[in-house]
């Protein structure tokens, strides 16, 4: 069993594993795997992405408890991650484990409630969960079948890639998938670990070796970048070193006004990429790069699938209204957000008001056509099917993709976000970076000087 992280990875591998004849190996994501057990072993489930929110709800009707929801949703969110209540793993009546989550995570509880009423209602809610087999989420698709003890079927090789971000539900998973004689290979880079707001664990790789008594194989010659590309990494990983046939490579900047006004004469192609820390500057970037008459698209579909959802919360239909309804949702979601969380919401809100004045100078007033805007804009393409244009990423996302030419917009302006104020979180913006540097085969290109919504401070 091949485990990748996402369902676009699995489905590309279990392409190529069909294509070279491997008719006894197959490729998943875990939890597609996972639910393939928890279906068997407890019949058929419903996907309900609002499950935790209902509880939650139902505990919070009213006072200080109501500003609380969304501190309580992300810390039982982090507790099905984390595996309370399964044998082995932090059981749910401790307090202290409650805490953890809330430090770890920098969890800001911005409401006058005691510390144990909060910690009293995540325990209730998750309890409740618990009971609700039938209706799961996206984390009760790992966390059931460890909490249920359920079966899975095991296989001789178990290969994991992107393994530095896994959890404690995934590597415990891992253990249940392996036969007792089978063998685990573990893929990964713990200087590529960027998705520790997903509850990732930011020293995965040494986990899994104690975890596994793994022997590590490392790899630090890079085979793919230009020798002077290698040179910039060296700033975030000192052990790194690019291969002796490796072609020299070239770094260069420029500001963003000149890139723009030259774009037309560089030739972009889908071995192109433009990347950024945040979503909002690639999609006002795609705006300019359209009206040069460049073809691009955005990578992320999923992306573009939550922006899509955002715009239905209310079920309005002109984008004046709309506009109004979005200026208050991410005020108050801002008010309650930890600092963890402030930059990605901060980030979306950008992004979707590009989108409505896009729309809106292009004389459409309405949000089915900033639906179809969104649409048309995000998408996931594997390298078979990508059309012929210049691919915008954002670094998260581009991880695992590699450019000829890559163009990182403005590095040094959005990188590290000011929200990342724990060790760990610093840690990964440092990793975001390394990862954005490796990203390029051939040349290197900081564009610099970037504008920003309402001519706001990048910070």
């Amino acid at each position: 069993l091949m485990l990748a992280f996402n369902k676009k990875i699995a489905v590309e591998l279990q392409d190529r594993l069909v294509a070279r004849g491997y008719p006894s190996a197959s490729a998943a994501t875990f939890h597609s795997e996972s639910l393939k057990s928890l279906t068997r072993a407890k019949g058929k489930v419903v996907v309900n992405n609002n499950k935790v929110y209902n509880f939650v709800e139902y505990f919070t009707q009213e006072g200080e408890l109501m500003k609380c929801r969304k501190a309580i949703m992300d810390m039982v969110r982090f507790a099905k991650e984390n595996g309370f209540g399964v044998s082995g793993c932090a059981e749910i009546n401790d307090d202290d484990v409650w805490i953890n989550i809330i430090q770890h995570n920098d969890i800001d509880i911005d409401a006058d409630v005691g510390l144990g009423t909060i910690i009293d209602v995540c325990r209730r809610v998750l309890e409740l969960n618990n009971r609700d087999i039938k209706n799961i989420d996206f984390s009760d698709m790992l966390y059931f079948p460890l909490l249920f003890d359920i079966d899975m079927i095991q296989y001789d090789w178990v290969i994991v890639d992107e393994a530095q971000d896994t959890n404690v539900c995934r590597k415990l998973l891992i253990s249940k998938m392996l036969k007792p004689t089978g063998r685990l290979m573990a893929i990964g880079d713990p200087n590529q670990a960027i998705y520790g707001f997903t509850c990732a664990e930011n020293n995965s790789m040494e986990l899994i070796k104690t975890m596994f008594d793994a022997v590590e194989l490392p790899l630090s010659v890079c085979y793919r970048c230009g020798k002077n590309i290698i040179t910039a990494a060296k700033e975030y990983v000192a052990d790194i070193e690019a291969f002796e046939n490796n072609n020299d490579g070239e770094i260069s900047s420029i500001k963003y006004d000149e890139f723009v006004k030259s774009v037309s004469s560089l030739n972009l192609n889908k071995n192109d990429g433009i990347i950024c820390r945040n979503n909002s500057p690639l999609v006002a970037l795609a705006f300019a790069l359209i009206r040069e008459g460049i073809g691009c698209r955005i990578e992320g579909k999923d992306i573009g699938q939550n922006l899509i959802t955002l715009t239905r919360k209310w079920k309005v239909k002109d984008l004046a209204t709309f506009t109004l309804r979005i200026q208050k949702h991410f005020e108050r979601e801002s008010e309650k957000a930890s600092r963890a969380k402030l930059a990605m919401l901060e980030d979306k809100h950008d992004t979707i008001m590009i989108l409505v004045e896009r729309c809106q100078s292009i004389g459409k007033h309405d949000v089915a056509s900033l639906q179809k805007l969104i649409s048309d804009m995000f998408s996931d393409n594997d390298d078979y099917k990508k059309p012929n244009v210049v691919t915008l990423s954002s670094i998260h996302k581009s991880k695992g993709l590699e450019f000829d030419n890559c163009y990182i917009l403005g590095m040094n302006q959005f990188q590290p976000s000011r929200y990342a104020v724990l060790d760990w979180m610093k840690q990964q913006e440092r990793n975001l970076s390394y990862v954005g540097i490796t990203r390029a085969k051939n040349k290197l290109v900081h564009i610099t000087d970037c504008p920003t919504r309402g001519n706001k401070e990048a910070e």
